[in-house]
C-alpha cells in the first residue's frame, strides 16, 4: 500500500498545483513554429514608426504570461535566508561575492515592485474575465545539466573552490540557491487576486517561455492571443514576445509591467526598458501601457 501511495503520488507531481495553480511541471524544450500563414487584408495598413493597437482582447482566446517574477529580480534584494546547509556549490562564497548585506543582486530590478504592482492588476482583471494566468520561473537544475549555452558567457564572474569554478549567472537561477525562488508577493499577492483555476505554473530553463509545456496548453485551450509581463524586460520578456510572434501567436508587451537592470556600466545614459519596447511595437507586437491594457480588458465580451 505504501508503495502504490508513492507510485500515485509521483505521477500526480506534474498535475499539484503551486500556490493553487496547475503544475504543467519543467522543460527545456521549445514549441516550434510558425502556425499561421498569411491572410491577405483589403485593409490600408499605414507606415508608422509609433506604436498603435493592432489586436482586441476576446477572453475566451487570451493568455496572460507573468515571466520569472524571482527573488534575483526583486527590489531591494534583502538575504534573508539561511545559507547553511544549501545543496549547492560552495553558496556562501557565492553570497560574499555578491557584496555586503544590504547590496543588492547583481539583476535587480530598479523597478520591480512598480511592474509588479502593475501586474496584480493585470491579472486581477483577467480573473475577472475568466483569461487564463500562467506564471513561469526561470530554473536550472542543481547539477547544472539543463543550464544551455546560458553557461557558455560569464558576465557576472565565477565562484571558485580550489580548481573548480563555477558561473554566478547559473547560480542565481539553481534551483537549490534561494535566489531562484519565487518573490513571496506571487503567493501574497497575485494568488489571492486569481479566483478560480484556470492559473497555471511551469519551470523553463530558456530565455522564451514558449516550452513545450506551456505551448501545449496553449493550444488545449485555444488561446490565439498572449499578453507578457514580468522579468527580464532585455532578456526572456523580449524573447518571449518575439518567439510568441515567430510561433503566430497575437502578442501583447506591457511596458510598464515588465522590467529589467539597468546596465549603466555598460550602457551608460541608455535604458533598455525605453528602447526594448520601441523595437517591439514597429513589426512585433502591439506595445501598451498597463491603463491602456486594462480598459481593453475590462471592455471586453
Amino acid at each position: 500500500k505504501v508503495l502504490m501511495f508513492v507510485l500515485v503520488m509521483l505521477l500526480m507531481v506534474p498535475f499539484i498545483a503551486y500556490a493553487g495553480m496547475i503544475n504543467l511541471g519543467a522543460s527545456g524544450d521549445l514549441a516550434k513554429g510558425p502556425q499561421v500563414k498569411y491572410k491577405p487584408s483589403d485593409k490600408s495598413i499605414s507606415i508608422d514608426w509609433i506604436a498603435g493597437t493592432h489586436y482586441e482582447i476576446n477572453p475566451k482566446k487570451t493568455a496572460l504570461f507573468v515571466i520569472d517574477p524571482q527573488r534575483v529580480y526583486s527590489d531591494p534584494f534583502t538575504p534573508t535566508f539561511n545559507w547553511n546547509g544549501i545543496n549547492a556549490p560552495d553558496p556562501v562564497a557565492f553570497f560574499n561575492g555578491l557584496g555586503t548585506e544590504n547590496q543588492n543582486s547583481p539583476l535587480s530590478c530598479d523597478k520591480f515592485s512598480e511592474a509588479w504592482a502593475n501586474i496584480v492588476k493585470i491579472a486581477s482583471a483577467c480573473a475577472k474575465k475568466d483569461i487564463p494566468v500562467f506564471v513561469i520561473k526561470h530554473v536550472y537544475k542543481a547539477d547544472g545539466s539543463n543550464c544551455g549555452r546560458l553557461c557558455d558567457f560569464n558576465p557576472l564572474g565565477s565562484i571558485c573552490n580550489g580548481e573548480t569554478c563555477w558561473v554566478k549567472a547559473w547560480l542565481l537561477w539553481n534551483e537549490a540557491v534561494p535566489t531562484s525562488q519565487l518573490d513571496p508577493r506571487v503567493e501574497t499577492e497575485l494568488v489571492p487576486a486569481l479566483d478560480g483555476d484556470n492559473y497555471y505554473y511551469a519551470e523553463k530553463s530558456t530565455y522564451s517561455s514558449f516550452v513545450k509545456p506551456v505551448a501545449q496548453k496553449l493550444k488545449d485551450l485555444d488561446i490565439d492571443t498572449v499578453i507578457i509581463t514580468g522579468y527580464m524586460t532585455q532578456y526572456c520578456s523580449v524573447t518571449t514576445t518575439r518567439h510568441g510572434h515567430d510561433l503566430g501567436f497575437k502578442m501583447i508587451n506591457v511596458k510598464d509591467a515588465n522590467d529589467g537592470p539597468v546596465l549603466e556600466k555598460v550602457l551608460s545614459g541608455v535604458d533598455a526598458n525605453e528602447i526594448i519596447p520601441f523595437y517591439l511595437s514597429i513589426p512585433v507586437a502591439d506595445v501598451m501601457d498597463t491603463n491602456t491594457l486594462l480598459n481593453l480588458i475590462n471592455g471586453a465580451n
